[in-house]
């Protein structure tokens, strides 16, 4: 990866190259997010320690550096806007609640992993992760998060269950399967429905 890391901005209009920003204290970056309410970016970014970066679309820089976990690694992921100006940010494999204002930590979710690419879902005013299940052993697990109180809701298991996407419309919630090395004998989800040793897209439902 050439360093240092760059995020690039891009015309919707004519995909001209408009400028570039350089992440010199960072390792890679990571999840963005759009805050239509201030109307500015925000991102993951790997590094020492490892933050959150707050975008001013217009001037093409970073204004703001939010700090997700000063004791924390340089791993960071996933992250994702909710509502009352607050994101869901995953660092060292925790998922944290955070004020996308000031950067202060609401709450840190322990039910679950943090996992990768994370969502948020307006339809159902919910988070959703992709990790190990931290209640009860039960392995991957698809994480449900109440976006309202900031706490955990519910694990869902499914193994090999990776990122997620989710459809405000009528809730449903897609996450892609890795279907299992050669060679060894398929656990995933997609069993359930025929798709043995092939991987699959997962579609969860919710009343």
């Amino acid at each position: 990866m050439a360093h240092p890391p760059k995020a690039t901005f891009v015309s919707a209009d004519s995909y001209s190259v408009l400028g570039k920003i350089e992440f010199p204290d960072a390792d890679g970056l990571e999840q963005p997010a759009w805050d239509s309410q201030l109307h500015r970016f925000l991102l993951t970014v790997p590094g020492s320690p490892a933050y959150v970066a707050v975008i001013d679309p217009r001037r093409m820089r970073v204004t703001k550096k939010f700090i997700i976990n000063p004791t924390c690694s340089a791993s960071v992921n996933g992250l994702t806007l909710g509502p009352f100006q607050r994101m869901l940010a995953v660092a060292c494999g925790t998922a944290y609640i955070m004020s996308a204002i000031d950067g202060h930590i609401i709450s840190s979710i322990t039910q679950v992993g943090g996992g990768d690419e994370v969502w948020y879902n307006p339809g159902d005013n919910r988070y959703y992760v992709t990790s190990l299940d931290r209640t009860a052993n039960l392995g991957q697990s698809l994480g449900v998060i109440d976006a309202a109180t900031s706490t955990w809701l519910q694990n869902v298991p499914a193994p090999n269950i990776r990122n997620i996407a989710v459809y405000a419309g009528n809730n449903h919630i897609f996450s892609g399967v890795n279907a299992p090395a050669a060679g060894v004998r398929d656990t995933t989800s997609c069993v359930a429905f025929g798709l043995v040793g092939s991987g699959c897209i997962m579609v969860f439902g919710h009343f």
